[in-house]
C-alpha cells in the first residue's frame, strides 16, 4: 500500500493505492473514523481522500479493506497544521439579511450535502485542472474570517476576481450534477469529476449547462456574476473530495490520481483540454487571456462555509503525443480522450492560463 504524498496539510488531498495481481471484488480505505471507497483501475485499487481544513494536526492510521478483511498493515499518514490567515469582515445590512433565512439556508446544505454524497465509480478527470476563469485570486481557501464581529469560519474555496459576465469554463471534464440557483451560492453549477471529486462554480450570473450534460475541461458553463453572497461580482471555486471540501489551487499544479490507462500497454492517455475557440456559449472554451477584469481586493466572497451554517508530470511534448495518437489508431482504438491538445482546435484560442500556489 503507497500514499502520495506521505504528509498532507490540512485542506490538502492523498491518494492511497494498493497494487494487486489478483484483485479482490472490493476495497475500501479508512481515515480518520471515515470509509472511502476504492476503484480498481489498471492494476491497482486506489482512491482520493481529502483532509479537511478543521482536522486536527497529527498522525493517523490509513488502512485498506479488501472483500471485508483486514489483512493489510496500517500506513501513517501525518497531517501538518496550515496557516490559515484571519480577516475580520463588516457586512451591509442587506448583506447580512441573506443570513436570516435559516430554512434557505439548510435547504441549501442538504441539496449539496445530497449532491456530494453520490459517488461515480469511474474517473472522468485526466491530467490538471484548469483555472475556471481569467483573473488574479482573491480570498485563498481555508481562511479564518469573522463576520460583524462572529465566530471565525473558513473560506471553502478559491476567489477568482473576474469581471461581471465574463466566461466560466470547467476545470476538468465530467459530468453535471447540479446547475441551478442557491440561497448562499447564487448561480451554481456542480461538476462531477468520479471517483468523489466534485468542483463547484459559484455566484454565477448565467448557467449554460444542465444535470447530466457531459462538459470537456475547458467547455464554458456559466459566466462570472455577483448572485447569492457575494459584495461583487467574482467567481467562487471549490473542490470538494468525498464530501470535503479542500484547497482547488494545488489540482492546477499536478495531476492528482493514477495516470489513466487506455488498455494499451505503455500507452498512457495525453492531457489537456480542447477548445474549438468562438465566443461565449455552452459548448466554446475560453480563450488565454480573456476577459482578465480584476476587482479590488476589498470586494470579498461572503460565503461562510459549512461551519457558519448550523505521479507523473506528464509533461510530454507534442512530438510524444501525435506518436502516441499514431499508436492508439495503429492498435484499432477510438480517440475518445477526455483530453486533446489545448491548441489542437480550430480558432487558434487555447485555454485558460494554469495558475496555482
Amino acid at each position: 500500500m503507497e500514499l502520495l504524498p506521505a504528509s498532507a496539510k490540512q485542506g490538502e488531498v492523498f491518494t492511497v493505492s494498493l497494487r494487486n495481481s489478483e484483485p479482490a471484488s472490493n476495497a475500501t480505505a479508512t481515515f480518520a473514523g471515515l470509509d472511502y471507497p476504492m476503484l480498481w483501475t489498471g492494476d491497482i485499487w486506489w482512491a482520493v481522500i481529502g483532509v479537511a481544513a478543521d482536522l486536527v494536526a497529527g498522525q493517523y492510521q490509513v488502512q485498506v479493506i479488501e472483500d471485508g478483511l483486514m489483512n493489510l498493515p496500517s500506513v501513517v499518514l501525518t497531517v501538518v497544521e496550515a496557516a490559515f490567515p484571519e480577516e475580520f469582515i463588516e457586512l451591509a445590512p442587506e448583506q447580512s439579511q441573506l443570513l436570516t433565512d435559516p430554512t434557505a439556508i439548510e435547504e441549501e446544505r442538504q441539496l449539496l450535502a445530497s449532491t456530494y454524497a453520490t459517488i461515480t465509480p469511474e474517473r472522468l478527470w485526466s491530467g490538471p485542472f484548469v483555472l475556471p476563469a481569467a483573473g488574479p485570486t482573491g480570498d485563498l481557501f481555508g481562511m479564518r474570517r469573522s463576520f460583524n464581529g462572529g465566530p471565525f469560519s473558513q473560506h471553502t474555496g478559491v476567489d477568482i476576481l473576474a469581471g461581471e459576465g465574463q466566461p466560466v469554463v470547467a476545470a476538468n471534464s465530467g459530468r453535471v450534477a447540479f446547475a441551478g440557483e442557491l440561497h448562499l451560492r447564487g448561480g451554481t453549477v456542480i461538476i462531477d469529476h468520479g471517483a468523489g471529486v466534485f468542483s463547484g462554480y459559484h455566484h454565477l450570473s448565467q448557467v449554460l449547462v444542465v444535470a447530466g450534460q457531459e462538459v470537456a475541461q475547458g467547455e464554458v458553463i456559466g459566466a462570472v456574476g455577483g448572485t447569492g453572497l457575494a459584495t461583487a461580482p467574482h467567481l467562487h471555486w471549490e473542490m470538494v473530495v468525498h464530501g470535503v471540501r479542500v484547497d482547488p489551487l494545488p489540482w492546477t499544479q499536478a495531476e492528482i490520481g493514477p495516470s489513466l490507462s487506455l488498455q494499451v500497454p505503455q500507452l498512457v492517455e495525453d492531457e489537456g483540454g480542447s477548445d474549438d475557440g468562438g465566443g461565449l456559449g455552452a459548448q466554446d472554451t475560453l480563450a488565454e487571456g480573456d476577459g482578465a477584469h480584476p476587482q479590488p481586493a476589498g470586494e470579498l466572497d461572503l460565503l461562510e462555509g459549512e461551519a457558519s451554517l448550523g505521479a507523473d508530470e506528464q509533461a510530454d511534448d507534442r512530438d510524444r503525443l501525435l506518436l502516441r495518437r499514431q499508436q492508439i489508431a495503429e492498435a484499432g482504438l477510438p480517440l475518445a480522450l477526455p483530453g486533446q491538445d489545448a491548441h489542437a482546435g480550430g480558432g487558434g484560442a487555447g485555454l485558460v492560463e494554469r495558475q496555482g500556489r
